[in-house]
């Protein structure tokens, strides 16, 4: 079970040289428990904030608990969480698909709100998302956060 989503639009990009800082950004959020929705059937894993740091038993949805230790640079976590990217001709990373349920790309692609650029130089920078219900919403970007924004259609 689960919730089936897909990226449909984007005007957001990481600068080439930003890779490594999206990098260091990605594999900080494994010490936040907190954040995490997956792990192992047992013991209750203690999620607050007090249970800081990676643990084998908790993880973010469809990736490695131990993920910085296996992706070795940000397009190898991007890959670990589903998406589809490419580069432009100055190497800046653009996601241009993904298609599958969800897991914690929100989470990833949030933190690194200040980060995000956008594509054609204008104003908003975002990644707009439709689910399987048909229901569309976009994650904006700044350098004081994501913010989500419901579409609303005008037929005309």
């Amino acid at each position: 079970m689960g919730y089936y989503v897909e990226l449909i639009e984007q005007n957001a990009k990481l600068l080439k040289s930003d890779l490594d800082k999206a990098y260091e950004i990605m594999c900080e959020l494994n010490n936040h428990n907190e954040l995490k929705t997956g792990g192992s059937i047992g013991p209750q894993i203690d999620r607050s904030l007090d249970a800081f740091g990676p643990h084998p038993n908790i993880w973010f949805s469809w990736m490695e608990w131990n993920y910085p230790e296996t992706c070795e640079n940000a397009m190898e976590i991007f890959d670990a969480l589903g998406f589809d990217y490419d580069f432009d001709s100055e190497g800046s990373l653009i996601l241009y698909g993904y298609d599958d349920k969800t897991g914690a790309e929100d989470v990833f692609l949030n933190s690194l709100h200040a980060l995000w650029k956008p594509i054609d130089n204008s104003e908003p920078c975002f990644h707009a998302w439709r689910g399987e219900d048909g229901g569309m919403w976009a994650f904006h970007y700044d350098e004081k956060g994501a913010h989500v924004k419901n579409a609303k259609i005008t037929w005309v």
